[in-house]
């Protein structure tokens, strides 16, 4: 059986009965990487031809992306409370926040009684319902930053065990 496949740096490589046959091009990169003196020396473990390193990478990252935003609408804590941040809590905390700034901005006083995640209720000033969004922002900030770094480290990974090695959350 023979199986041709594209590696990561787009050099062409045939599998042909479990034994890497290389391209003119060898070079010490892949025989390092393999860990073999000539690519008819490396034989290949029991390779399934429907994964590749490129469909681990995929499936990796869509695995990172889902646990991504479901820690993104999961909650956050502020005022030593978590907070929803699904998308109809943070409209509602948009909208209050514009009413906030807008007392503010009025100088009237403005207060908001908040339901948190367990139900219980924080009473904010117009300034802490401000803070609320910023809170919200940071909070999705340092999520998204984590999520980009996890999914450079698959793009960078060289093998499917290098993918599979980079822990999500």
């Amino acid at each position: 059986m023979t199986i041709e496949i594209l590696d990561s740096n787009g050099v062409r490589i045939t599998l042909v009965s479990g034994v890497v046959n290389a391209p003119k091009e060898f070079n010490e990169h892949y025989k390092a990487m393999y860990n073999a003196t000539s690519w008819q020396e490396y034989v290949v473990p029991q390779v399934d031809p429907s994964v590749t390193l490129a469909n681990a990478q995929q499936v990796k990252k869509a695995t990172i992306n889902s646990n991504r935003d479901a820690k993104d609408q999961g909650g956050y804590l502020y005022l030593s409370k978590i907070l929803d941040s699904d998308p109809s809590s943070v409209q509602r905390i948009a909208i209050a926040v514009q009413a906030a700034q807008t007392a503010i901005s009025e100088g009237q006083d403005f207060s908001l009684d908040w339901t948190c995640q367990d139900n219980s209720i924080l009473t904010m000033t117009a300034q802490q319902i401000v803070g609320m969004s910023v809170a919200l922002a940071q909070h999705a900030n340092t999520i998204h930053q984590h999520a980009k770094t996890l999914k450079d480290q698959v793009k960078t990974a060289i093998t499917i065990e290098g993918v599979n090695a980079v822990t999500d959350w």
